[in-house]
């Protein structure tokens, strides 16, 4: 019996053991290097079910640049990213992996190589072809397509649908018919291999809301007539992590603009020059809400929190769906609504928006 009984003790040893290492293994990795960068502090951020970006460890940079972080795997794929400052380099993780980033500081953004998996191939695939093209073309679009279309379900596959051109233009726009297509069989493809992830309810909303609108809404005629057009609502978060909704500006007894930037836009300081002297010339007499679509959250938040007016940030992971509703396919794109809370224009000349506004006072 004695023997017997130090066998099963052997082996629930063993076996506790196999279970702690098991345990301890249940990891994913990034490591790389970031040359130039020695002293500089290395964020490693996820994503909060609110699109916010959070800190999850930090490292400071020794000469070499090497740096390695791991974390517990995730209960579904996720996108994480690296920071540096106001620079960023996203990458992918499915579960239990190593993911290499290799970058240059202090523009990791635009210098970062990603490899180590399948899904990080593809990114860095379609960032190459991204700053390769710097425009985006129907050629681009095709090769784009076509990549995504090997793995629909993968979390690459979600990020290219929610990319953002430099100019913040959505990349896949689900105002075109082409680009709604491959929107739909990462939609399918998610809801048959991922029903439980959260982001298969996002993508079928933005599918079959697009579908929808089988017409683009008609451009309101800028001498601007009072109309009974129902505009969508809009709820994002303001620089301080309060949700504002476009409804709580519009219609509170004063005109309101409704704007879609980015702040690291060249033409963004004009237009908020421009903002600042209609909010000034008319003594508060304008409401004005402006949504950022900004890849870096912390570059646009810095600016956010100087200006006077309320901005809003649509998150990566929110993706394009707001854009779509308001049928943007270029920034700044911005519209106007009369004091009852009625979308009465949208102006395509900004030289002619002051003059609009004078004309709801």
């Amino acid at each position: 019996m004695k023997p017997y009984i130090q066998t099963i003790a052997a082996a629930g040893c063993a076996a506790l053991i196999a279970l702690s290492s098991c345990s301890h293994n249940n990891q994913w990795e990034v490591t790389g290097v970031i040359a130039d960068a020695e002293n500089e502090l290395l964020v490693l951020e996820g994503m909060a079910a609110n699109g916010n970006w959070y800190m999850m460890d930090t490292l400071r940079l020794s000469g070499d640049g090497k740096f390695s972080f791991k974390e517990d795997a995730p209960n579904r794929p996720e996108i994480y990213r690296l920071t540096i400052g106001n620079s960023s380099a996203y990458f992918p993780v499915d579960s239990i992996e190593t993911i290499t980033v290799n970058a240059t500081a202090p523009a990791i953004d635009r210098t970062y190589k990603l490899s180590g998996t399948p899904q990080a191939d593809m990114m860095q695939n379609v960032n190459t072809m991204i700053s390769k093209s710097g425009v985006s073309t129907d050629s681009l679009k095709r090769q784009i397509s076509e990549l995504l279309l090997t793995d629909p379900a993968g979390i690459t596959a979600y990020y290219i649908i929610n990319k953002l051109q430099p100019g913040g233009a959505p990349l896949f726009n689900p105002a075109d018919r082409n680009d709604l297509r491959i929107i739909g069989a990462v939609a399918n493809a998610y809801t048959r291999e991922r029903p439980g992830d959260p982001r298969t309810n996002y993508l079928t909303n933005l599918y079959i809301a697009a579908q929808r609108a089988t017409r683009p809404p008609r451009e309101i005629e800028t001498d601007i007539e009072a109309s009974e057009i129902q505009y969508p609502d809009i709820a994002l978060l303001d620089e301080n992590g309060k949700e504002v909704k476009l409804s709580d500006v519009v219609g509170n007894g004063k005109p309101t603009i409704l704007n879609f930037t980015t702040y690291s836009s060249d033409f963004a300081p004009a237009l908020n020059v421009l903002l600042n002297k209609i909010a000034d010339d008319t003594k508060g007499g304008v409401n004005i809400y402006q949504v950022g679509l900004d890849s870096d959250e912390f570059n646009w938040r810095r600016s956010a929190s100087n200006l006077p007016w309320t901005t809003v940030y649509n998150s990566p992971k929110i993706g394009a769906i707001h854009l779509m509703q308001y049928n943007v396919g270029s920034i700044p794109a911005t519209f106007l609504f009369n004091s009852n809370g009625d979308l009465v224009a949208r102006i395509e000349d900004l030289s002619q928006l002051e003059s609009n506004v004078k004309k709801l006072l």
